[in-house]
């Protein structure tokens, strides 16, 4: 079953975090429909935005993955399934 979700990830450092999250989402990006950055510009830190479609299974392994970049905290929603 396909779900349609997004995760809203906290960056709390960009410069230690932007390339181990690029390869992350470059490995999954089979499932990554969008994707916005905005980055906070008194810090170091951003928030990214990410809409997926894909197997719960393929939403939870991305999930995982980047629950192991230390510099980020993430929060799933689950949007739609079909």
């Amino acid at each position: 079953m396909q779900i349609l979700a997004g995760i809203t990830i906290l960056v709390r450092n960009r410069v230690e975090a932007q390339g181990k999250m690029n390869d992350i989402l470059s490995k999954h990006g089979n499932i990554v429909q969008g994707r916005l950055g905005l980055p906070h510009l008194h810090n170091d830190s951003s928030v990214v935005s990410l809409i997926l479609q894909g197997t719960a299974e393929e939403v939870e392994n991305l999930y995982y993955d980047l629950k192991s970049v230390a510099e980020t905290e993430q929060f799933e929603v689950v949007l739609a399934k079909f």
